[in-house]
């Protein structure tokens, strides 16, 4: 959408579009899917507080709750008027707007989930009744993806939803992610929620071809006893082939990402499990070519607390620690006390918190006694260390009417 507000001349000042999310992490990632953009200086993406006391002539509040996010919305969005602190906020958001107000979302989510009296369904209600709705892929046909699929065009075939939005269904994605895969010159990380023995039996000649010119290949799934209806013993058989030809394989107690990530650059990311997929189920997936995505996303799957250019750096790289007892692989789970490893073996009883693994890894970040952090990446504000199960991170000072952070290294 902002391509094409720039190639009709929409956008010729940083005051003619602003982004606006309830979320920092989601704002974040919007800027970095902007800063490679000959227009990325021009659009300010930021949530309510970033934009506070300022305009722009075009406001698009983006809405990112839908299927498969968290159970309950957040408050940002269910906000009942005129005390909710959630109401206010999207008063605020929507006062931004001088001109033009588009908002981003999954209707149909969105009015099965809002409370009846939410300022925001009051507000989707009066824009789809005097206002114009457009749907999803009408949007996606504003910008050309050429440079979505470099690397593929005129080497594997592309359908029509391939070359217009940059899906790849069930019967397209093999083809194209094969062809990523065979060039990749760095490495190559696969997250899949399932695993399956005949999936890797498929995968493995051509993994095993990049490991043996030196591209590092991470794989991150399940452990077999979490492996859904697949027997255990079959389960652990795929992970120990994984193992076998060189690939680092990280389990952890519940995967739900399904991406595919090559040479920290092309981010492949949707519903198809690359370890378990057998074109009998109606998934699809995405590619984008964007190293600054890429980056994001390296830093949202990591489990340790570090900056996002080090998350993507080490993506590669072995998290999980072996069994400090059977040296079996371990298990990243998450409990009461906080996140943790366990041996992946039922016959060993071995745990170890995470961030004693992190130590005992040479992980220690060096920051005991640095108390002032850097400036807040949301509000400019000055940061102090703080501590949560997680470790340590920066938090800006003016908490909670900014929740900007910024990770330790």
């Amino acid at each position: 959408m902002a391509w094409h507000f720039h190639e009709t001349r929409c956008i010729q000042e940083n005051t003619d579009l602003g982004i606006c999310t309830p979320y920092a992490a989601q704002a974040r990632l919007i800027g970095k899917l902007l800063k490679n953009e000959p227009y990325g200086e021009l659009v300010q993406a930021g949530t309510v507080h970033k934009f506070q006391g300022d305009q722009r002539q075009t406001i698009v509040l983006e809405i990112p709750e839908s299927h498969g996010g968290e159970r309950r919305l957040g408050q940002f969005v269910q906000g009942v008027p005129p005390l909710h602190v959630g109401a206010r906020l999207i008063n605020v958001a929507l006062s931004r707007a001088q001109n033009h107000l588009i908002v981003i979302g999954n209707l149909t989510y969105l009015d099965s989930a809002l409370p009846g009296e939410s300022l925001l369904r009051d507000v989707l209600d009066r824009m789809q009744r005097t206002g114009r709705v457009i749907s999803g892929s009408d949007v996606l046909r504003l910008r050309p993806i050429q440079d979505d699929l470099l690397g593929l065009i005129g080497r594997v075939e592309l359908d029509m939803d391939a070359t217009t939005f940059g899906v790849f269904n069930q019967h397209t994605f093999d083809a194209a992610v094969w062809q990523d895969i065979a060039n990749a010159r760095e490495s190559v990380v696969i997250l899949s929620g399932f695993i399956t023995q005949s999936r890797v039996g498929t995968l493995g000649d051509l993994l095993r071809h990049r490991l043996s010119s030196g591209v590092k290949v991470r794989c991150v799934t399940r452990p077999p006893h979490r492996n859904g209806a697949m027997d255990p013993v079959v389960s652990k058989a795929a992970l120990d082939a994984l193992e076998g030809i060189g690939c680092t394989v990280d389990c952890r107690h519940d995967v739900h990402e399904k991406i595919v990530l090559v040479d920290k650059t092309i981010v492949w990311h949707g519903s198809l499990n690359m370890l378990s997929h057998t074109h009998r189920t109606d998934e699809s997936m995405t590619r984008l070519v964007n190293p600054e995505f890429a980056q994001a996303l390296a830093a949202q799957i990591s489990k340790k607390l570090v900056s996002a250019e080090r998350a993507l750096n080490t993506i590669a790289d072995a998290e999980n620690p072996r069994c400090g007892e059977c040296k079996s692989r371990t298990v990243f789970s998450r409990g009461r006390n906080g996140p943790y490893f366990y041996c992946e073996s039922s016959e060993c009883d071995w745990t170890v918190d995470l961030r004693k693994a992190g130590r005992s890894a040479g992980g220690q970040r060096g920051n005991e006694g640095k108390k002032d952090g850097p400036k807040c990446p949301e509000c400019g504000s000055a940061t102090r260390v703080r501590e949560s199960r997680y470790g340590q991170f920066y938090g800006c000072t003016s908490y909670p009417n900014c929740r900007g952070i910024v990770r330790i290294q």
